[in-house]
């Protein structure tokens, strides 16, 4: 069995993001960049995650890249995956070292877009200003991530641009500050299809919060998302429903250890 799960607001979180929590958690730092306090998760997560890890086969899947993934330190010191999938699916690591097959795959995939990451960029400076868009770059030479004011993001133009980019083969993804335009074929799901096809295992239980984590969600054994997140906004305007997908009752971290509790009580049927 596989527990593939995202990240950033599905297992850890940042300060901002403790709601509701009980006196009595203990909240662990599990992240630190230079002398800035990133992120954390409850000490009870960490427990459960810990016993999850020596049941199945955990995979972090997230879209940070590469270097950020191995700043968090739980994944380099308590908890050590075998299989991580860095960059929404477009890097995988075994035992630590990139899969050059599949880094291979995405090169190739890369120089076959129909629109290239740099015409992306060209369509949104088209109405790009200082007064939305505070910094951006290029992730690992992959998609683009732009930190936003959300509050002043111009709607029409980007629902025109997010239209253009679907018919593009790229995806838009709007994540708090962050917005992140990634080219369709790379994704979570194809990375852990792919190291599924080595694993073969039948039953692939997923988490995440975002639009990014659809594919991944969609095509899992059964999937869990945290309450007012993303990906159930979008659900919610599409219509649209996930199969054996359960949202949480609960907010921010302490949404992260409600999905790990009810993995833990969802185990035992298989």
């Amino acid at each position: 069995m596989i527990f593939a799960s995202d990240l950033d607001g599905t297992l850890i979180f940042s300060k901002k993001r403790f709601v509701d929590v009980p006196e009595d958690t203990e909240i662990i730092l599990v992240e630190k960049k230079e002398q800035e306090e990133i992120s954390y998760m409850t000490r009870r997560s960490i427990d459960i995650l810990v016993n999850v890890d020596r049941m199945v086969t955990f995979i972090p899947a997230t879209t940070r890249t590469l270097e950020q993934y191995k700043r968090i330190a739980i994944f380099q010191e308590e908890i050590v995956p075998e299989f991580a999938i860095t960059s929404n699916g477009g890097k995988i690591l075994v035992k630590g070292e990139i899969d050059k097959q599949w880094e291979d795959y995405i090169t190739a995939g890369m120089e076959k877009l129909s629109v290239p990451a740099e015409d992306t960029f060209k369509k949104l400076s088209e109405f790009m200003d200082d007064s939305w868009v505070l910094s951006y770059r290029l992730a690992d030479e992959l998609f683009w991530v732009f930190i936003v004011n959300k509050e002043n993001l111009p709607k029409d133009e980007m629902n025109s641009y997010i239209h253009w980019a679907n018919e593009n083969g790229w995806q838009v993804s709007i994540q708090g500050r962050k917005l992140y335009i990634v080219p369709e074929f790379i994704n979570k799901w194809s990375a852990l299809n792919y190291l599924n096809q080595r694993l073969a295992c039948n039953i692939v239980i997923s988490a995440g919060d975002s639009l990014l984590d659809y594919p991944l969600l969609k095509n899992s054994t059964r999937g869990y998302a945290p309450l007012n997140c993303e990906l159930k906004t979008y659900l919610d305007n599409e219509r649209l429903t996930i199969p054996n997908l359960t949202f949480t009752q609960s907010s921010g971290i302490m949404a992260g250890e409600e999905i790990l509790k009810n993995l833990l009580e969802y185990l035992p049927y298989f």
